[in-house]
């Protein structure tokens, strides 16, 4: 195409700047013709893209005219995705991302949000919305712009005129296109059985891509277990596979792991939590995991629970979530109900005790403990579910004697 690198810089000028002023913004376009380089100023004076346009001019004069212009539309919208203003949807887009964090993760953001809007007096507190993945995982969506990330939350989505779902639903087509042809690192053997799979990207979040339904190109030994380590790493083990399960073990202890050590089944297009066999000796394994993890963040969400009922303190107590070893060395959950309390928020354990306190002397006496399950039968309509993560339970008032006697004192 016969045009002057001169021409091409001032045509591409004027098209970006028609892109530019479309949106109402004000940017600054300058071209140096010494250094062959276009740069994008903001109204700020602070520059926001450059390119060096010999490389586009070269690409540009040897192609055809529609791949010509092809080619300059591609360099426009480039420049303007560095632009990544918030309040235009069509150029967050390209630049939406997903990642994987736990779901206690995302309620004590919100926590945080919801407090910060108390602070601020504002009439509509900000939050971030999320995709729950499983019982404790969840998704966020993030938008990658240059020099800086930040989180998608529920006002810019109303800033947009978008839907959360449709947030997720872009997030996740950016990282299925990121994600193919690239897939997971498998680890064979000479016979051909494969044992596990691991991520093997160099950029993005790699435990989000868990979601992505077509990840697993060919099956492993076994039921796939599904195990997101961290940000920056996912193991995909095959259960028949001793390779694979000990490299879920691995998995499992590694230090720098940050999300739940729980590993997950993928069943009817849901995850759940992996039940190996009771015989298997990762059955006690995932247990302690499981229930340590739990223990952590009870004890996290009790302070917070306390802040909430702080105007109801005589009327409410947050009991703790206790986590002991038996007698045979395994781990039990329990929690304790204490007599004279109207209402009692009571974390999901195996066993619950009631107890009858003496104030005169300090004193307790356990009336009645039994499990879960034996105490729902006698005080079903006492016990209320409730939306607070990670579960808890109101119980409303101390069992009458017929009904402690009922529970019984159970080991």
């Amino acid at each position: 195409m016969a045009i002057s690198l001169e021409e091409f810089a001032s045509k591409l000028s004027e098209m970006l700047s028609d892109r530019l002023s479309s949106d109402g913004e004000k940017w600054d376009i300058q071209y140096d013709r010494k250094a062959m380089q276009l740069s994008l100023l903001n109204a700020d004076g602070r520059l926001v893209a450059s390119r060096l346009l010999a490389p586009y001019y070269h690409d540009y004069v040897k192609a055809d005219e529609t791949a010509a212009e092809a080619k300059l539309q591609s360099l426009i919208a480039s420049l303007c995705k560095a632009t990544s203003l918030p309040n235009k949807y069509n150029w967050v887009l390209p630049l939406l991302d997903a990642r994987m964090v736990s779901l206690w993760e995302v309620y004590k953001l919100n926590r945080r949000m919801s407090k910060l809007a108390v602070g601020e007096r504002l009439r509509e507190p900000d939050s971030v919305p999320y995709l729950q993945v499983s019982e404790h995982l969840a998704l966020i969506a993030f938008v990658n712009a240059p020099g800086r990330t930040y989180m998608v939350t529920n006002r810019a989505i109303k800033n947009w005129g978008v839907t959360d779902k449709q947030i997720f639903e872009d997030a996740i087509s950016n990282l299925r296109d990121i994600t193919d042809g690239a897939r997971l690192k498998s680890k064979s053997d000479k016979k051909g059985t494969l044992h596990y799979y691991q991520s093997a990207w160099h950029f993005g979040d790699h435990a989000a891509r868990l979601v992505i339904d077509d990840l697993v190109t060919a099956p492993v030994a076994g039921e796939p277990i599904y195990l997101p380590v961290s940000e920056k790493c996912l193991i995909i083990a095959g259960s028949d596979s001793t390779i694979g399960m000990e490299r879920l073990k691995t998995a499992l202890a590694d230090a720098d792991a940050t999300l739940p050590p729980i590993p997950l089944v993928r069943k009817d297009g849901r995850f759940e939590a992996w039940q190996p066999a009771a015989d298997s000796e990762f059955a006690p394994l995932i247990r302690r995991y499981t229930l340590e993890y739990m223990a952590k963040i009870y004890a996290e969400q009790r302070p917070i629970l306390f802040e909430i009922v702080a105007d109801e303190m005589d009327e409410t107590f947050v009991a703790a979530y206790d986590l002991q070893e038996d007698k045979k060395g395994g781990l039990i959950t329990s929690a304790m109900v204490t007599e004279g309390v109207p209402v009692t928020l009571v974390p999901e354990v195996e066993r619950l005790s009631f107890m009858h306190v003496n104030v005169s002397t300090q004193s307790g006496q356990v009336m009645a403990s039994g499990t879960w399950a034996a105490v729902a039968a006698v005080l079903g309509d006492k016990i209320e579910s409730t939306d607070f993560y990670p579960r808890r339970f109101c119980f409303v008032g101390f069992p009458s004697p017929e009904e402690l006697k009922k529970i019984g004192i159970n080991e």
